[in-house]
């Protein structure tokens, strides 16, 4: 039943009415809408596409991402024309990839282990082992430049690189890219202060 303050003078009013409105509060506005019983399809197609989101926020879950990672997925996520935090990126991103067919191979635990005279030295984990590069540049809207990494020593899907040439001081947004044949992965893109 709806429950009404002044009811003549529509001062206020929430809950539903005879099964046909719906009065309530939103932000701060009052509002009525059609009282609808929403609909749950089950087709193939919406349980396909239930299923990778579902996939995707457990992944999410499940990665132990630090926080430079995290970091990566916001500065990631500012790149899109509409607001998006990182959770809502990295999610977006791997439904995007299970649509297509791709097998999702997201990059975390980042760390530079060296950064001094203008050169940075880092590695990345991977979830599956599969050729790795890096896409770099000193903005968000320069990361042209490429260069592989290797496979770390005595490690299967951790991975190491150095990039050097900075100006101390200056930034450098760096963006994991794995190969499986034609389809390219991309991480976060993690942003480093050169020292």
């Amino acid at each position: 039943m709806a429950k009404v303050n002044g009811a003549l003078f529509s001062l206020g009013a929430r809950g539903k009415f005879a099964k046909t409105m719906v009065y309530m509060s939103w932000k701060g506005i009052d509002d009525v809408r059609q009282y609808v019983i929403p609909a749950n399809p089950k087709t193939a197609a919406q349980t396909t596409q239930r299923g990778h989101l579902a996939y995707a926020v457990e992944e999410y879950k499940s990665l132990p991402f630090n926080t430079m990672d995290k970091q990566a997925l916001s500065i990631w996520a500012s790149t899109e024309a509409r607001p998006m935090s990182g959770f809502n990126k990295f999610v977006k991103e791997e439904i995007d990839m299970l649509i297509k067919g791709w097998t999702p191979n997201p990059a975390y635990k980042f760390a530079v282990t060296s950064n001094s005279g203008g050169s940075i030295s880092f590695d990345v984990e991977l979830k599956t082992a599969m050729n790795c590069k890096v896409k770099y540049g000193t903005g968000l809207a320069y990361i042209t430049e490429t260069e592989s990494l290797s496979v770390k020593s005595g490690q299967t899907k951790v991975y190491e690189g150095t990039l050097s040439g900075f100006t101390p001081g200056s930034a450098v947004y760096i963006q994991v890219v794995t190969q499986s044949g034609d389809n390219e992965i991309v991480s976060g893109i993690y942003k480093v202060i050169v020292a």
